[in-house]
């Protein structure tokens, strides 16, 4: 109500201002000066991301038909071990099969293999004395529990009208299939590269990566080796970005939030049910969790974030191009610009989700406590410790107790998207798929790069597979597949991108 009454007031005064000396001039500056804004905000939301725009999806990728078929049963076979992170048999075996599927390439490379199934692979260079500085290339042999809602075997590695079909597909048995193969094409044609090559493969990534990833960071850290970049899983060349089949992109991680898991504890009087006190324990973890979901932290727009919006305004509505196109002046307005779009509001702030939650054994008893989880991705500015103490402070008034669980490590520092390595990375991409664009962005989760993140300036989280927004969804889900034709495009698009190294 004041509000209004505060505007109801500037009004009457802008008003009485055209009969007051001079007034009538200042007044029509006034308005001259807030139409010629107003102007230039739509003009520029008008004409906004012109240059990124495409009005037609991508073509059917044509990549060559033997490099594919070689690459979809070797895919097919690593499926079918079950390698769910901690089952080392399963792990073993797959690390054998894809010895003896590619014995020539692994016998032109240094390969060692670290306890547990991670691999590591060198490929030396011509000329070892001037080579640049190496290159890491990174990936993971563990996969994610099936889950439920699969409508066939999730380790059967099926083949059928040219889709493969299982746990991994995508994350991320295929993307190292996919290297592999574009090594083993490449030697087969002679090509050495100038420069040394490396391969990390973890076996726990889907765990944090501490035994995997962390012990193959350490070995290298003690060899001293530094990289001119690391390319590990993270973004893809998405068929409709934003949901729009017109606007499909690559999307490269530059940096990644860090995961971060609190534990609620709230404790109060047990009882009787049938003379329960005002509060019990659940209905106070209850009240915390739905306090830390509603008081959502405050928006930041980081430089790689507001890149990212601004390649993608050609995907958007006009009211949220508008937005992004007058950035840093409306600032103010992304928060309720893109209140209902997650993926776009996890890259303006921290996010929280309540993931567990426990009481007493039986419906009929109160417990003395109830535990809960929360889970946040960090964005970049905000540390463990600093989280901690905003959550603290968001239930100081009431009986509930907050401890820092599993932590992976703060946000990872922001890679540069001008380095010729990026744009090499770039070009590897649209020679393959197009004149589409390359959108920088941070990722919401976290991957096996930030183990070697203290050994490169550029790391760049990246996978050249195309998917539509189904196989997207199916990644962590039910059914996840991938498509020969995206499996031998990404094989084209590594020899690409070794080739210009």
């Amino acid at each position: 109500m004041t509000l209004l009454k505060n505007i109801y007031a500037s009004i009457v005064i802008f008003a009485s201002n055209f009969t007051a000396r001079w007034g009538t001039l200042v007044n029509l500056l006034l308005l001259a000066a807030l139409a010629i804004l107003l102007l230039t905000g739509l003009i520029r939301a008008l004409f906004a991301g012109h240059t990124f725009r495409r009005h037609k999806p991508i073509p059917p990728p044509a990549p060559d038909e033997k490099r594919t078929e070689h690459a979809a049963e070797s895919l097919a076979g690593a499926i079918r071990y079950p390698t769910i992170s901690g089952d080392i048999d399963a792990m073993e075996g797959l690390v054998d099969f894809l010895q003896k599927r590619y014995a020539g390439t692994f016998a032109k490379m240094n390969f060692s293999t670290i306890p547990g199934g991670s691999m590591f692979l060198r490929w030396r260079a011509a000329d070892r004395k001037n080579a640049p500085p190496p290159i890491l290339f990174c990936g993971h042999l563990d996969v994610v529990p099936p889950g439920e809602g699969w409508t066939g075997d999730p380790f059967a590695g099926t083949r059928e009208d040219g889709v493969i079909r299982g746990r991994g597909a995508v994350d991320c048995k295929g993307p190292v299939i996919a290297m592999l193969e574009a090594v083993t094409s490449l030697m087969e044609e002679g090509y050495v590269p100038r420069r040394d090559l490396y391969f990390a493969f973890g076996y726990d990534e889907e765990q944090g990566g501490t035994q995997g990833a962390a012990v193959l960071a350490n070995l290298l850290k003690k060899r001293g080796i530094y990289f001119d970049m690391i390319l590990d899983e993270g973004g893809a060349v998405r068929k409709s970005y934003m949901g729009k089949r017109s606007h499909p992109a690559a999307l490269l991680g530059v940096g990644e939030k860090a995961v971060c898991v609190y534990r609620l504890t709230a404790r109060a009087p047990g009882g009787q049910i049938g003379e329960p006190p005002r509060h019990t324990a659940v209905g106070a973890l209850s009240e915390a969790v739905c306090r830390i979901e509603a008081a959502l932290p405050r928006t930041r727009l980081l430089s790689p974030v507001r890149q990212t919006l601004k390649a993608s305004m050609p995907a958007m509505g006009f009211l949220r191009r508008l937005v992004v196109a007058n950035l840093p002046f409306t600032r103010w307005l992304l928060r309720p610009c893109f209140r209902n779009d997650p993926q776009t509001t996890a890259l303006l702030r921290t996010t929280f989700s309540a993931t567990q939650m426990s009481g007493a054994d039986s419906p009929v008893m109160l417990p003395l406590t109830a535990e809960a989880t929360v889970t946040a991705c960090l964005l970049q500015g905000d540390t463990a410790q600093s989280v901690l103490r905003y959550l603290r402070d968001l239930v100081a008034d009431l009986p509930v107790e907050i401890e820092l669980g599993e932590v992976q490590g703060d946000p990872s520092p922001i890679s540069s998207d001008r380095s010729p390595l990026y744009e090499a990375l770039c070009n590897a991409v649209t020679e393959h798929f197009g004149n589409l664009p390359c959108i920088p962005t941070i990722l919401t989760g976290s991957t096996d790069a930030r183990h070697y993140a203290e050994m490169s300036r550029n790391v760049i989280r990246f996978t050249p597979i195309l998917l539509s927004d189904q196989a997207h969804d199916a990644v962590h889900g039910p059914d996840e597949y991938i498509r020969e034709t995206s499996l031998g495009a990404a094989v084209e698009v590594y020899r690409s991108f070794m080739r210009k190294l």
